[in-house]
Order: C-alpha cells, then sequence, then structure tokens
C-alpha cells in the first residue's frame, strides 16, 4: 500500500537535505574530484536539496524527486545500499560509463536522487562512488520513510513492475482464459480481450525467448516482460483493424519490409527506421488483403540500469525467434479450413 503522501510532504519538508551528503565519503574519493585547487568541501543548503562543492565546483547533488518521474523507477536496476532499497542508472555514451544517478524511493511517487555534478570527472563518475553516498544517506533517512531491498515502492503489480509506460496503472498480470477451439472465435474473442493473445502465444514465445518473460496486460494489448528489459514483446490476435498487407508502408517509419511465408501462411515483416523493432503480422486465412490479424512486435531496449544516446536494434537472433513463435502459433491454433 503506498504511503500518504502528505506525510511523506510534511517530513522532507523537515528534512535537512545536507544530511544525505556525507562528506567522510567525499574526502575517501576526493582523488578523482576536479577542482583548480583542491579545498575543503562546503554544503550548499535549497529547499528540499543539497549541493555539495569544492572551491565552488559542483560535485554532488541530492534532491526531492519530482512525482511526475515516478513511472522511470524501472529502467533503473535495482540495488541494495545498506538494507534500504535504491535504483541506479549509469550513464554511458559510446558504450562507455560516463555518470551515474541513484534514487532511494519513499513512496509511490515521491524520492530522493543524488547524481554527479560537473565538477567531477565525467571518466570517475562512477556508479560504485555515488552507491557510496547512497548508502550513508540511507542510514540517516527516517526508517518508516524507506523500503527494504525487495518493498513493493510503486503501484505495479507482478510483472507490470518490469514494464516501463507513463501509466502504469494501466497494467495488470495476465489472466488465464480459455484458447476458443477455432479460428474465427479466437480472432472475436482476441480483439476484445488481450488475456486470450497471452494464451494464444505464451508457450511459443517461452519455448522461443525463454521463462523470464511473463505476460501482462494493459487496456488493449498482451506484453511480455522481462526482469533485465532487453526485449518486449507485444503480440494481438484480431478480428478487427486493418488487414495485415496494411501494415509496414511508410518509409518515413518501417524499413525491410517484406513478405515472407510463416507455416504455410503469408505475413508481412518489417523493421524501425532505426532497428528498435521488428514487425511480423501474419494472415491466419491466407490472405493479407483480408481482416484477421495475428501480430507480434519484438522490442528491442536498453538494458536496465543503463542510459544511453545508443538506441539498440533488434538483433538476427531475435528476429529468427520471432518468427518461430509465430509460425509455431499459426501451426497450433490458426490451421485454416479446408
Amino acid at each position: 500500500m503506498d504511503r500518504d503522501e502528505k506525510i511523506v510532504d510534511a517530513a522532507l519538508d523537515a528534512f535537512n537535505f545536507c544530511k544525505l551528503l556525507n562528506l567522510g565519503v567525499f574526502e575517501r574519493h576526493r582523488s578523482l574530484a576536479r577542482a583548480p585547487i583542491a579545498g575543503p568541501p562546503t554544503l550548499e543548503p535549497h529547499t528540499r536539496e543539497c549541493r555539495l562543492l569544492e572551491n565552488g565546483y559542483p560535485m554532488l547533488r541530492v534532491s526531492d524527486e519530482q512525482p511526475g518521474a515516478a513511472w522511470t523507477r524501472p529502467s533503473g536496476a535495482v540495488v541494495d545500499v545498506g538494507g534500504v532499497k535504491a535504483y541506479q542508472v549509469e550513464l554511458r555514451l559510446h558504450d562507455k560509463p560516463v555518470g551515474c544517478s541513484e534514487l532511494i524511493p519513499l513512496s509511490f511517487v515521491r524520492a530522493v536522487r543524488f547524481e554527479f555534478g560537473p565538477g567531477w570527472l565525467q571518466d570517475n563518475a562512477r556508479c560504485n562512488i555515488l552507491r557510496d553516498f547512497a548508502a550513508a544517506a540511507a542510514r540517516v533517512l527516517p526508517k518508516d520513510l524507506v523500503y527494504p531491498p525487495d518493498g513493493q515502492d510503486t503501484p505495479a503489480v507482478g510483472a507490470c513492475a518490469n514494464r516501463i509506460a507513463a501509466n502504469p496503472a494501466d497494467c495488470g498480470p495476465a489472466v488465464d482464459v480459455r484458447v476458443p477451439g477455432d479460428l474465427d472465435a479466437i480472432l472475436a474473442a482476441g480483439a476484445h480481450d488481450p488475456n486470450v493473445a497471452c494464451a494464444v502465444f505464451r508457450n511459443a514465445v517461452v519455448a522461443g525467448f525463454g521463462d523470464a518473460f511473463t505476460p501482462v496486460v494493459t487496456s488493449d494489448s498482451c506484453l511480455f516482460v522481462e526482469p533485465r528489459h532487453r526485449v518486449q514483446i507485444d503480440v494481438g490476435a484480431t478480428a478487427e483493424g486493418d488487414a495485415p498487407n496494411a501494415f509496414g508502408k511508410d518509409p518515413k517509419r518501417w524499413k525491410d519490409r517484406q513478405i515472407v511465408s510463416l507455416g504455410g501462411r503469408d505475413a508481412v515483416v518489417f523493421r524501425a527506421v532505426r532497428g528498435a523493432e521488428f514487425w511480423i503480422c501474419a494472415s491466419p486465412r491466407r490472405d493479407l488483403g483480408t481482416r484477421g490479424l495475428v501480430r507480434l512486435v519484438v522490442a528491442a531496449l536498453p538494458a536496465r540500469g543503463i542510459d544511453t544516446m545508443e538506441a539498440p536494434s533488434v538483433s538476427t537472433e531475435d528476429v529468427l525467434r520471432a518468427e518461430m513463435v509465430v509460425q509455431s502459433v499459426l501451426g497450433r491454433y490458426f490451421t485454416p479450413r479446408g
């Protein structure tokens, strides 16, 4: 259950944020600091914020995290800072670590964030250093505000905690439902209940991608998510919407569009222009121009705990896995009549 935000706000208003920047930790890492002449560090208090300066150079900052940023928590790697739950994100440039941030949640929407200032050498702005500051801060934060390492600090239920979304509330674990007995009934049911698509694809996705992938549903989609966040799979089976042949035609968004055969059925396959998505839009009726769609979308994501400007691309291996999954699903559930 979430904490009373008024109580958390009152606690933050009364708290001295400069207590969260331990000068002893700074001294241990002092040799990595950049300043023209090494001088004594000073703490500069602000409203719900404190900065550690050396000779006027900002070295570190701890601040109140705004509620609107809470949905980004699943992008961070969960770390234990002295028995307290925290999220860690390493900033990389050309696959080289250049920065880090640590976040300690205090409620579903409140947290304190630790970040390096520009006075710290980028090459040395490592997460292990910032984690030392977060661990020291965890010892002075009120115990009734922090979470244990396995505590639930978001409204996300079950595997929904592995999905990054602007609206975490629009997600729930997939519910086991019976797959209807024929092609038309599956497509009709799948148009209104994403749990049907989860049931249709579950065994094939686990066989192809591994048992780390767990199905969750939103108001209109079935997604298979996994804790590392490297890959997310969106599946569907519907009698409504566009025919398969309508997809992937905008050259500003898509590339490498082809028509392939999967298990004796035609499918349109294509990639996003930057390669981060691979789509399969198959016809269960052997007619790409007729409504009735079996869909699988593989999205490549940065690994959890990594922030980079270099967007990942769907690998050749995952393309092959996706095609095998769709071929298996078509063969098992969508065998045409006649």
